[in-house]
């Protein structure tokens, strides 16, 4: 009697698609002939098991020393490493073979609504890539958008109508996607005039956080004279818990703007994993930070000459977040690539902020400089926010220039020259951590850009 039987050697992943990865079916048979050869038996029937294997699909960026794409490397010139363990490259596959193909859409997840990004099923058709605009009206000033708008009208001007989805979104409490995916960049140029982008930009929160700084300044303003601030001992008394509560306050008020904000993005990345091929999100904002009310306890600080109030900030950080937002994209392999609109955004050393309340003669020489520093390090604080973003994804941070068409170029030039490594994992552990990787290319004066890693299974 001959026995048939199917054995399969696989890593126990978890059943549900994690992080970066998609799933390939395999087959393996093993024959095991039985000791009673001389009876007489019907002709085997051989079957098979069929189980889903998790592969990691890193999208590659390479570029020479002057920041042009290069294509035409094989799988040999790389090596990838998880947590610094080599791993065995399964497969290389570039945009020209058809990478995009390995983007399946995924299923949308539970998240707040925020209205449809999707195109009819006619228009999407097999794109190769898709792109979403995001304006983030919550955390910018409508000035930065002036320079922006321009930019945007130029690159889509540029654009011809193809296999590439264009989508348009205004991002802040009350979400509008201005223009759904579409193949035509005319209906985006459109969608950039459109009265309810305007709307959105000209109802900016940064508004009422300016006049809020505003007040928060004039209450210090008043509070400093009568108190000795050179001194640094005036964190004390009635009056100064009323300024750490009205801190504190507004710091809450942007602590849920954030939260729900955050919120937003991972639903649009939810719904941008539904889109096959290539998938990114252009996220142009003036900047956040995920430590809010920070800014205004530095304020604070600077005015009392007391740096240690900086670190009273009472708001919680929003890492959990920001995770989910990462961790998400991870999952969808959405990259994204983020921009500064706020140009060059330096504060010169010994300026004066002509926006700010006025300072009386008294107080301002000797608060300035401390105000002048913290004003800049705040600046500054605000891109970390969108450099996690696209570091994390394997995107591009353009920041403290005033040339954003250039990084609006790149990010679509990027969907258009890369590759894709693909490779099993030799760790079989589903302890949902986080996993490091890192890509190497043997070619000398070459440059690469990947994602940091993804978060492993969890049983």
């Amino acid at each position: 009697m001959r026995i048939a039987l199917s054995i399969v050697s696989l890593i126990p992943f978890h059943s549900v698609a994690f992080a970066g990865t998609e799933a390939h079916s395999v087959q393996a048979t093993e024959t095991v002939a039985g000791a009673s050869a001389q009876q007489s038996q019907p002709s085997p029937q051989i079957s098979g098991i069929h189980i889903e294997v998790r592969q990691v699909l890193v999208p590659v960026v390479v570029m020479d020393s002057k920041g042009h794409s290069v294509l035409g490397l094989r799988s040999s010139n790389f090596k990838v490493f998880e947590d610094g363990v080599e791993q065995t490259v399964a497969s290389l596959t570039s945009e020209a073979d058809g990478a995009a193909k390995l983007f399946e859409p995924q299923p949308v997840l539970p998240a707040p609504g925020i209205g449809a990004i999707n195109p009819s099923p006619q228009e999407m058709g097999k794109p190769d890539a898709a792109y979403l605009v995001v304006i983030d009206t919550l955390n910018s000033e409508p000035g930065s958008f002036v320079q922006i708008r321009g930019a945007l009208k130029k690159l889509f001007g540029e654009e011809r109508p193809g296999s590439t989805l264009y989508a348009l979104v205004a991002l802040s409490q009350n979400t509008s996607v201005v223009q759904p995916l579409t193949t035509d960049p005319s209906a985006v140029l459109r969608a950039l005039e459109d009265k309810q982008l305007t709307k959105f930009i000209l109802a900016s929160e940064q508004s009422s956080r300016a006049q809020q700084e505003i007040q928060l300044r004039r209450m210090l303003e008043d509070y400093c004279q009568t108190c000795r601030c050179a001194s640094g001992q005036c964190s004390t008394g009635p009056t100064f818990e009323k300024i750490e509560s009205f801190a504190t306050s507004a710091g809450e008020e942007h602590a849920d703007q954030l939260r729900n904000f955050l919120q937003q993005l991972r639903s649009l990345v939810d719904q941008l994993g539904t889109v096959p091929g290539k998938r990114a999100i252009v996220l142009i904002s003036d900047g956040f930070t995920i430590q809010p009310g920070r800014d205004l306890f530095a304020l604070i600080a600077a005015y009392l000459r007391d740096p240690k109030i900086a670190l009273q900030d009472p708001m919680t950080r929003m890492d959990p977040e920001m995770s989910a937002v990462l961790r998400l994209a991870d999952d969808r392999n959405v990259v994204f690539y983020t921009l500064d609109s706020r140009g060059v955004y330096v504060v010169p050393p010994g300026g004066y902020d002509v926006t700010g309340p006025p300072m009386s003669s008294k107080t301002a020489p000797i608060v300035m400089p401390e105000i002048q520093s913290q004003k800049t390090l705040s600046a500054v604080e605000k891109d970390d926010g969108l450099q996690e973003l696209a570091e994390a994804t394997g995107g591009l941070f353009f920041g403290n220039t005033n040339n954003a068409l250039n990084g609006m170029r790149q990010a679509l030039a990027d969907g258009r020259a890369y590759y894709v490594l693909a490779y099993t994992s030799s760790n079989s552990a589903a302890d949902g951590k986080f996993r490091k990787i890192q890509v190497l290319v043997d070619e000398k004066n070459l440059r690469i850009r990947a994602k940091q890693g993804y978060w492993a299974p969890v049983q």
